[in-house]
């Protein structure tokens, strides 16, 4: 692949490269200026043809990567909030997201406008992560709050999702909790007018699916259509993770290219009104005024603008080059934002179409079928084995598991998907027409109780779910350099069959070690605020909790993620008054709760330790003690802040 002939695939990958660079190495802005003075002038000198090709590819090399290391570093927050952490800062903030309307507790990004500092106003702009105990709050008020503020960091509990990851790479560092008591509105800013209209729009489409649907129909319906997932059930989310399909929850690339189809084919049909370039321009500023009427979410805006640059480069050449173009648009992407690299579905989104764009068409010529209906199935099929083949080294590492009855689940959401997004956007459209507005909204009902009950279906096979993968950083490194060099070198005899030697001794490996954490025998006391112990005999576990009914979904969730991580089924045994007892492989372990703490004694090894749950517990001699997180410690014990506890058996 030559220079010239993909320029945006290696412009892309530069930049790419020098974003990671500059978020791993300290890097001073004086290196910087020679660097790019001499890229500056090694692109005139080759325009004007007095820089031989070797020097100016090397000159352009460094200077598109040192552009993606300064990029990255003039696009990273200062977070100097911070220095209040552990304390109470009062600050002026202005909503700018809201979420979980309908709970208690609501999840808020705000925009820090000053902080009071020694009775004075001090500017400062950055972006924190707030949870506020308020009713009536929307999007655009002004508040000043006053509560500690703390650095985001994980519980380093097993399984636990990333959260510090995935919020610093959106530009927020800090959080705080903010009670009802400890926060004053200020003003109400007014909705901007594309918001309001908006809004008015969405609420009335939400209208129309309220009026026809109900249950978790209307809630995969609001979700796949109107990107609204607040309505999904724990359960439903549940069944589409393991079937493989929670992408059709979220509205993303899969929903953009089917509605781009579905339109490209309707304006097909009148070519009278429509030639070819019209037809494409009308469906994107369709896409876009979708796009604006959910709310511009960062999937939707990115599979938009893939699929737009992608459709304006074929507008005047059918063999225009799909992965340049497609590197061009995430290149366009990371230059207003480059955080957006260590965006999961950013990343997902785009390896699946590498994956389409590059070695999809060697998987459909392996059979030929001569059947029409067949053959479009079997091309249906591996766009999806393309895709997963590029994306699963990924998916392991974020999910920690893999839905074995992909292609299954590919082809049946090729079908449903298609259908049940083409009768939702009909009857939003069309149901003003009485009768065949009803019409619609009954086939639209049944088409989503029947991909609803596809879903579960594949659930419920047997081994539908591999679970227990936990990959490190040199492993997917290793993953994708061995998809590469298969793609690159794939006319290449010997290199093609040590790629795929390696490949086997990976997968070896990768299942070896997944053998080894689900056959593992542990306990396990987890970083909660709520009392939670694990106790795992290789492919069982059981929860022993202490909790208020209320916290007590906190503690499921806390054990559903940790038997993502160890492939084993689980169950949960409230802790009651007195001693609980417990036998499992020739193993006796007993529980004595009090009101101030739990002893736990193992025989036959007779060993103990002690869960301090108040501050007025004692630390018990001859045995390790243990704090809960909300309490201060001392050096005799160990905080259970730091971390989860784990024992090996």
């Amino acid at each position: 692949m030559r220079f010239f002939e993909r320029p945006f695939v290696f412009l892309a990958a530069l930049f790419m490269l020098g974003i990671v660079i500059g978020d791993f190495f300290a890097w001073n802005w004086w290196f910087s200026v020679p660097i790019i003075g001499l890229f500056a002038w090694s692109i005139f000198a080759k325009v004007t043809k007095k820089l031989n090709s070797p020097i100016f590819i090397t000159l352009f090399i460094l200077g598109f990567v040192t552009c993606g290391i300064l990029s990255i570093q003039t696009s990273r927050n200062t977070y100097t909030v911070r220095q209040y952490e552990d304390s109470t800062a009062t600050m002026i903030v202005q909503i700018t997201e809201l979420d979980g309307v309908r709970k208690q507790w609501k999840r808020a990004i705000c925009e820090v406008q000053a902080i009071v500092d020694e009775n004075k106003l001090r500017p400062h702009s950055e972006t924190i992560l707030c949870y506020i105990n308020a009713a009536g709050l929307e999007v655009n008020d002004r508040l000043i709050i006053r509560s500690p503020v703390g650095k985001i960091e994980n519980r380093n509990n097993p399984g636990e999702f990333d959260a510090q990851h995935y919020w610093n790479n959106k530009g927020i560092y800090s959080t705080t909790f903010v009670g009802y008591s400890d926060f004053k509105l200020i003003d109400k800013l007014p909705t901007p007018f594309y918001d309001q209209w908006r809004m008015k729009v969405k609420n009335l489409f939400l209208n129309v699916f309220e009026s026809h649907l109900d249950g978790d129909e209307l809630a995969i319906a609001s979700a796949l259509v109107l990107g609204d997932k607040s309505l999904l059930s724990q359960d439903v989310r549940k069944s589409f993770s393991a079937a493989g399909a929670m992408h059709v929850l979220a509205v993303s690339g899969l929903h953009i290219g089917i509605i781009l189809e579905m339109l490209l084919f309707l304006f097909g049909r009148i070519p009278k009104l429509f030639s070819k370039n019209r037809a494409i321009l009308v469906s994107l500023v369709i896409l876009w005024c979708y796009a604006m009427i959910i709310g511009f979410p960062p999937s939707v805006v990115r599979a938009t603008l893939m699929f737009s640059v992608l459709s304006i480069g074929r507008m005047n050449s059918e063999q225009s080059d799909s992965l340049n173009i497609l590197f061009f648009s995430a290149f366009l992407m990371l230059l207003f934002d480059p955080i957006l690299l260590y965006d999961i579905g950013f990343q997902l989104s785009y390896l699946a179409m590498f994956g389409i764009f590059t070695i999809y068409k060697p998987i459909a010529v392996l059979f030929y079928i001569r059947n029409k209906w067949l053959r479009k199935l079997w091309e249906g099929t591996a766009i999806g084995i393309a895709a997963q083949l590029v994306t699963f080294p990924l998916t392991l590492y974020y999910f920690h598991q893999f839905p074995n009855y992909f292609l299954l689940t590919n082809i049946g959401m090729m079908v449903f998907a298609g259908i049940v997004l083409g009768l939702g956007i009909i009857l939003l459209s069309l149901n003003w027409i009485g009768l065949f507005g009803k019409i619609i909204a009954l086939v639209f009902g049944f088409s989503l109780a029947a991909m609803l009950v596809f879903v579960q279906s594949i659930e419920g096979m047997p081994g539908s779910l591999a679970e227990g993968f936990v990959f490190e950083p040199w492993l997917i490194l290793a993953c994708y350099l061995i998809l590469l060099t298969l793609l690159f070198f794939r006319k290449n005899r010997k290199i093609v069959t040590i790629s795929t030697i390696s490949g086997i001794f990976l997968l070896i490996f990768i299942q070896f070690d997944r053998y080894s954490r689900i056959t593992k025998s542990e306990i396990v006391i987890f970083n909660a605020s709520q009392l939670v112990i694990a106790v795992k005999d290789q492919s069982a576990t059981t929860f022993f909790f202490k909790a208020v009914p209320s916290k007590i979904e906190k503690v499921k969730f806390l054990g559903d993620a940790y038997l993502k991580t160890n492939a084993s089924h689980g169950r949960f045994v409230e802790l009651q008054k007195g001693i609980t007892h417990f036998n499992f492989a020739n193993k006796h372990i007993s529980f004595e709760e009090s009101w101030n703490g739990v002893l736990v004694t193992m025989k036959p090894s007779n060993k103990q330790f002690y869960i301090r749950t108040s501050q007025q517990a004692p630390y018990l001699e001859k045995m390790t003690n243990l704090s809960m997180n909300y309490l201060s410690t001392t050096t005799d014990a160990i905080a259970l802040k730091e971390g989860a506890y784990i024992i090996a058996l």
